[in-house]
This record gives structure tokens, sequence and C-alpha cells, in this order.
């Protein structure tokens, strides 16, 4: 009857119809998360995190607001985003901050100690990646560099290197409240 192969017709077009419906809404999406790991760590290395303390090693997953403390005789490599590489020296500490959820803002605090960065892609319009010191920022903009800090008293000596590429850099005059 000619009914009953409508109503087949109907029901298989209404199947096709949620079945896509339900692919486009379920489908999984792709992540947009940071990927920042320990790429290489030599010797002993902590994490500090929500004022907890934890053994870094190989392939962890780091987090905005980490700190990361290299012990003496020991190094440690980061990766970031699969193309910026982060070497922190012996005893060196350093806080992480970035936005979570996309690579457009990269800060590394240098409190103590150096690290050499080598940055392998040009940064995107918009995406910004700065090394900041207690009294300097330095804005990479695809570079290989490396940044020094040395507290003598109560003075710190920032030494700044660049290998290739270009960067940019505020000093600030702790007396005086300016920048340079």
């Amino acid at each position: 009857p000619p009914i009953v192969k409508l109503v087949a017709q109907v029901l298989a077009a209404v199947v096709v119809v949620v079945t896509v419906v339900c692919i486009l809404l379920f489908r999984p999406v792709e992540e947009t998360y940071r990927n920042i790991k320990i790429y290489k760590i030599e010797g002993t290395s902590e994490i500090i995190r929500n004022n907890e303390s934890l053994e870094a090693y190989e392939q962890m997953s780091l987090k905005n607001n980490d700190e990361i403390v290299v012990s003496d005789e020991s190094n440690l490599i980061l990766i970031l985003d699969n193309d910026k590489y982060i070497c922190l020296d012996e005893n060196t500490k350093i806080k992480l901050i970035s936005s979570e959820k996309d690579s457009s803002k990269t800060v590394i605090e240098l409190k103590e100690g150096k690290i050499i960065g080598e940055v392998k892609e040009k940064l995107k319009d918009g995406e910004t990646f700065e090394v900041e010191t207690p009294n300097s920022v330095m804005a990479i903009r695809g570079t290989t560099f490396s940044v020094e800090v040395d507290e003598e008293t109560e003075e710190y000596e920032v030494t700044y290197q660049v290998v290739d590429g270009v960067i940019e850099v505020l000093i600030f005059d702790q007396t005086t409240g300016s920048t340079k």
C-alpha cells in the first residue's frame, strides 16, 4: 500500500535528520587548551601548584600559575604549544602565567636564575609571549634568547642576550617608578 511506503520514507528521513543533528551536536570538539609540558629533565626539580609541592617529571602537564624550581646541578626544558622551548638552568625559579583556553598569552615570571628560549614559529596576530623579571619585561617576537636574573643584595641584575630575532625590553626604575 502506498500509505505504508510513505510512512516508511518519512520515518527514514526523520531517522537521517536526527542522526545528522546528533552527530553535529555531540561530535568531539577540538580542545583548545594549552599544551605546556616538561619536555626533558636532568636532576631534580619541583612544581609548586596551589601551595603543594610536586616532584617534576618528563611529560608532566603544567598549568597556569605553576611555579617551577630547578635544583642545584639540574636543568629542565619546557615545551609550550609544540613550538616554544624554554630551558631552565640550575637554581632557577619561574612562575608560569598563561591563558588556559588559547595560546594567545604566555608570561614567564623569572624570579631568579637563567632561562634560554627558542620560539620556532613567528607569533600569530594577537599572540603575546613575555618574560618578566623583578625590574623588566621582555616581549619575544619569535627568536632565540636568554635572560638571567642575579640577585645581588637587594638589587637585581638582569642580562639579556639575543641569538637570533628581535626582542623588546622595558626596564623599570624601582627608585622612580619609571620605565626606559
